[in-house]
């Protein structure tokens, strides 16, 4: 029996995540966004996918809620980092951010989502703790509002241009790069995340600084990756990418604009 992961994502305001299911005996119902791991995929990384596959919103994963006792099931809680809300037509009907205390219990799907609820909520009280919490070293769980997303994000510069990507669902374009594994590099993860987004192999790499805001959802580690080979999506995340040389008229996130100025002031 393959492997199952599911994630439970709470807004600023206490609301849950939830899908409205498409098919299936439970169609109708809500739950947790979530599906089969692929082989060679963590359930952590699966948790992340399905989330933003299935929603269109891009989590931080915080915490491993909970795992089943006897099915394949690993349930974990992410903060909502980006991305906006859209739904995966073929595999939900709805998908919508709901007060967990106003949905009935059998309009959930399954009873992990029960269980999902019933911990979270008392985890939150202090009465219960998750099996591992990823965004602190075993200090009380912190709010998601204050809570920032570690990403290594890479700086690939070729003939005076600049290496940008667009993820699908998003009309702006972004740099290279993703969320940092526990324990891994700024420099390792830039380099993998180039690799896995565009099929590029970095051969050398350097750490440039740290660039956040108020706005941002990012503490964005800046890597300058020195790559070869010629770039391809290589992600099914990515809609496009491009070179660009920071005159033309581009949509870009705000983030874009100032590493790249703060790069070139030295």
């Amino acid at each position: 029996m393959r492997d199952v992961a599911f994630c439970l994502v709470e807004n600023d305001k206490g609301e849950v995540l939830f899908v409205q299911r498409a098919y299936g005996k439970e169609k109708g119902k809500w739950s947790l966004p979530g599906g089969l791991v692929d082989r060679g995929e963590s359930s952590r990384h699966a948790a992340y996918r399905e989330t933003r596959e299935e929603t269109g919103i891009i989590v931080g994963i915080t915490h491993r809620l909970f795992t089943g006792n006897s099915n394949p099931v690993k349930v974990f809680v992410g903060a909502p980092v980006g991305g906006r809300l859209r739904f995966q037509r073929k595999e939900c009907l709805d998908v919508r951010w709901r007060d967990p205390n106003r949905i009935r219990p059998e309009d959930l799907a399954f009873g992990g989502d029960r269980k999902a609820l019933r911990l979270w909520a008392d985890i939150k009280s202090g009465r219960a703790r998750p099996e591992k919490d990823y965004s602190s070293r075993g200090g009380s769980v912190r709010s998601t509002s204050s809570r920032k997303r570690q990403r290594a994000t890479a700086l690939v510069v070729r003939d005076g241009t600049y290496l940008l990507v667009r993820d699908k669902g998003h009309d702006k374009y972004s740099l290279p790069g993703g969320g940092m594994e526990r324990g891994e590099a700024a420099l390792t993860a830039a380099c993998r995340e180039v690799g896995e987004e565009l099929g590029l192999k970095a051969y050398k790499a350097e750490r440039l600084f740290d660039y956040t805001n108020e706005g941002s959802f990012n503490d964005h580690k800046v890597v300058l990756v020195h790559a070869g080979g010629d770039a391809r999506i290589n992600d099914r995340e990515l809609e496009s990418f491009r070179w660009w040389d920071g005159r033309e008229r581009l949509p870009v996130y705000p983030h874009v604009t100032s590493i790249i100025s703060r790069y070139e002031a030295g």
